[in-house]
């Protein structure tokens, strides 16, 4: 969700309770349940192939599961531009913890559209650098290419 008002453009990711209980629930399945007959019928005294086969089923399926857990327990950002601050405000929050951290628009760079493919078709986003950071930050879901455009020239004259 992205919104503009008061000389600010405010941009929020969201991720429901349902979706982080549903990860977490198939993460704990996955990773308890699917190798507890693997290790219930295995005969661990004696070493052969299919002792480590299903070693290989034990670690994949609690990869998985860890995976699901990962997923469950994501921040999400919430990005605020204060025009006349002239600083981003970025706060990541999850079930872990909330992180906040103030960038002033010097360090912000190359305010560009980019398209990434999905099986729904392109999906165009908003992509920008921060001076001292490996990663870009992206702004997605902001509607068609069009809307997208508007979006990135009005951040992109706001940082000027």
């Amino acid at each position: 969700m992205i919104e503009a008002n008061n000389g600010r453009i405010i941009y929020r990711e969201s991720l429901s309770a349902w979706i982080r209980a549903f990860a977490l629930f198939l993460g704990l399945g996955c990773g308890t349940m699917i190798p507890y007959p693997f290790i219930i019928h295995a005969r661990w005294s004696e070493p052969s192939w299919t002792l480590l086969l299903a070693a290989a089923c034990i670690a994949f399926a609690v990869l998985v599961g860890l995976l699901f857990v990962i997923i469950a327990l994501a921040g999400v950002q919430e990005l605020v531009f204060h025009q006349y601050r002239r600083t981003l405000y970025r706060k990541l929050s999850g079930p872990l913890g909330v992180w906040r951290r103030e960038i002033p628009f010097s360090q912000l760079s190359n305010v560009e559209t980019a398209t990434r493919e999905t099986e729904d078709g392109p999906a165009p986003f908003v992509r920008f650098r921060v001076a001292g950071w490996k990663r870009a930050i992206e702004l997605h879901g902001l509607g068609d290419r069009t809307s997208t455009d508007a979006w990135r020239d009005r951040i992109a004259a706001m940082i000027r």
